[in-house]
């Protein structure tokens, strides 16, 4: 959750960045995680509840997606990090939305460069790596 997320910011040297710009930045990737999960949450059908209106699907990704993503690209315009460190946790959390809409849809960042520089640099990382291969205390 956010609120956990914010803590874990909190409490951990860095987690939320070297500053309090890069903490205004992280809480902003934070929400921008939130509202992303709270779409796929509204329109996309899941094994718990598959009654999703298909209509509303479609409109998802067809509109919904593409726009929040065109805010986020411009964000992160140039760049594959928003913190120094690269990995303060609304970046993780970021990435992780946008590793469950890659699931849904592999090709929901193509037409977003700089987004899926952010989202391949972290898949990358020996340690995303690690989880995602369930190697991991924290698995799969």
């Amino acid at each position: 959750s956010t609120a956990i997320m914010q803590h874990v910011g909190r409490v951990m040297e860095g987690a939320a960045g070297a500053d309090i710009a890069e903490g205004i930045i992280n809480d902003q990737l934070l929400g921008l995680a939130d509202d992303f999960f709270a779409g796929l949450q509204k329109a996309q059908p899941t094994i718990l509840n598959k009654d999703k209106p298909e209509d509303a699907t479609k409109v998802h990704w067809a509109e919904t997606v593409p726009k929040m993503l065109t805010y986020l690209e411009a964000f992160a315009k140039g760049k594959d990090a928003f913190t120094s460190s690269g990995i303060a946790v609304g970046e993780i959390s970021l990435w992780a939305v946008l590793h469950m809409m890659v699931l849904v849809e592999p090709t929901c960042l193509d037409a977003f460069p700089n987004t899926k520089a952010f989202y391949t640099r972290i898949l990358n990382l020996p340690a995303t790596q690690k989880v995602l291969k369930g190697e991991s205390p924290m698995g799969v």
